[in-house]
């Protein structure tokens, strides 16, 4: 490879009239100069057409019906002439002036290396940075074991010879198509990771929302794919019942994300259960939190008992790190840092806990809100209930002494749990505003949040990290914090908020037990 490699990159745009520009500035505005530009459109009748055709001269631009997303990618590198390639979809960036000069540096000094991949940012509608995209550290047998995703692939550079040599994207794919690719050169290249921020991926609705039934049969295609794949080592074999299992079980999360496909999961949990027996315990606990997190879900027997249950059967049983135990913090702190009253108290997405009744029993007069109703076993003459929006609610203006916010901010915003249908990417940052609203002068906030890298694991939280939490603080003096991480023996432990904040989270499941992330406990104090 010459130092200065052509580097070609594929947009393909249907109907994308409004994101188009900036995918495509982003590739003209980057410091390497030696850029191919290949957009590839199906056919589009909303104006994107009119936009690429502004950058003649600068892009080449294809313009025919194809046979889907995959297709055209193809096409884009079949015509392209670039040693290295990537592709863009066309609402994702890279980031300006660096990102391509960034892994052509990678490669000139690693030439056996033949996909490198940088971290992905994820941008909402207005291009406003609101997390960073999950990514498992690459490891082939992972990623093959737990059908995960691992590499994001707008931040993904390739050498044409390993194309060349494991073949172009599968036609055939749909959804995961990426995700089958990586796996093929996992199998027959070598891919490393760099710690740079290389791209940042459009969080809005594409071409297959609500289509999770489509990607959830992905996740079973690719991994079924992969074991017919000549020269798969034999210690890859070995795990074939697990790594179907596991495709059945994250089948199902997409099943249940987008679109709520209950044919699809109830079919893949019978079969997860099939495959790899030792999936029943997966199973349940991903149904008792679908249950738990649908409107009717008040009209199935206390799905919250299963889970707890489940919990308390598993305990000791998983020694991968995960979430358990992160109630047991929280709560904890929560309730060792509850003042005495008299006084106001706003309990905010009180959800199943019981810190507003403890702290009607210290002396508060208690507001206790959540979206929707919950059915308690208790009733307290100074605790009261409210269903509905914080931001929505009318409630006077500086009126609590006290607000016990936690685990529940990083939730506010995001589409897909507890009733929630449209996305607000500053919700989070609205509801800390609101709240500060509410406070009297000098009033006290009991805040626990998920900390770690910044990133948005939709529908299930957010993770609050070097950028995003100043921002969640603004306007509050912090006078006293507490920061906790799981060590290697899964046991939460003390730690410092730089260590917190660098710890690598995961949320990609519905499954508590598959997920993990550092805990934040902070006393806020709005000033007086």
């Amino acid at each position: 490879m010459t130092e200065t490699p052509l580097v070609s990159v594929v947009i393909p745009c249907l109907n994308r009239a409004h994101f188009i520009a900036p995918t495509i500035e982003s590739v003209v505005q980057q410091e390497y100069r030696y850029i191919e530009c290949i957009v590839v459109d199906g056919g589009s009748s909303d104006g994107s057409r009119e936009v690429i055709q502004r950058y003649e001269g600068r892009v080449k631009f294809v313009s025919e019906r194809d046979d889907g997303h995959a297709d055209a990618i193809n096409k884009g590198f079949k015509i392209s002439r670039g040693e290295i390639l990537a592709w863009l979809n066309a609402d994702d960036v890279w980031v300006v002036p660096n990102a391509v000069s960034t892994a052509v540096a990678y490669f000139n000094q690693h030439p056996e290396v033949d996909l490198v991949y940088g971290d992905c940012g994820s941008i909402d509608v207005d291009g406003h940075l609101i997390g960073l995209s999950y990514s498992h550290e690459w490891d082939l047998v992972y990623a093959v074991e737990h059908c995960d995703h691992c590499i994001p692939q707008p931040a993904a550079f390739m050498r044409r010879r390993i194309l060349e040599s494991v073949g172009w994207l599968d036609a055939s794919f749909i959804s995961k198509k990426d995700h089958e690719l990586w796996l093929r050169i996992g199998l027959g290249g070598e891919i490393n990771h760099i710690p740079n921020l290389l791209a940042h991926a459009r969080a809005c609705p594409g071409y297959l929302a609500d289509r999770g039934d489509i990607t959830a049969e992905a996740c079973v295609k690719l991994t079924k794919k992969f074991f017919t794949l000549p020269g798969v080592p034999d210690h890859f074999r070995a795990r074939r019942r697990r790594a179907l299992g596991n495709s059945y079980l994250r089948g199902m999360d997409y099943a249940w994300h987008d679109g709520r496909h209950w044919r699809i999961i109830l079919t893949y949990a019978l079969r997860a259960t099939i495959v790899n027996p030792a999936d029943v315990r997966s199973v349940l606990r991903r149904l008792g939190a679908y249950v738990k997190t649908t409107r009717v879900g008040h009209l199935f027997p206390s799905p919250g008992h299963l889970v707890r249950h489940m919990k308390r059967w598993l305990r000791g049983s998983r020694t991968s790190i995960n979430l358990e135990g992160d109630r047991d913090i929280e709560w904890s702190w929560v309730a060792a840092h509850l003042p005495s009253g008299p006084g106001e108290a706003l309990d905010f997405g009180s959800g199943g806990s019981h810190l507003g009744l403890i702290a009607a029993q210290r002396g508060f007069h208690v507001t206790s809100i959540d979206l929707e109703p919950i059915e308690r076993p208790y009733i307290h003459p100074h605790l009261s209930f409210i269903s509905g929006d914080l931001l929505k609610i009318p409630l006077p203006s500086g009126r609590f002494d006290l607000v016990i916010n936690c685990s529940t901010v990083e939730h506010v915003g995001i589409a897909g749990r507890y009733g929630v249908t449209e996305s607000a990417p500053s919700g989070d940052l609205q509801a800390m505003a609101r709240l500060r609203e509410l406070m009297k002068p000098g009033a006290a906030m009991l805040l626990t949040i998920p900390l770690g890298q910044d990133a948005l694991f939709a529908p299930l939280c957010r993770v609050y990290g070097k950028q995003r939490l100043p921002l969640l603080l603004e306007g509050y003096t912090v006078q006293n914090e507490s920061c906790w991480v799981k060590d290697s023996k899964n046991q939460w432990v003390l730690s410092t908020r730089d260590a917190a904040l660098s710890f690598k989270a995961s949320a990609g499941s519905w499954d508590p037990l598959e997920n993990v992330y550092a805990l934040g406990c902070f006393v806020l104090r709005k000033p007086a």
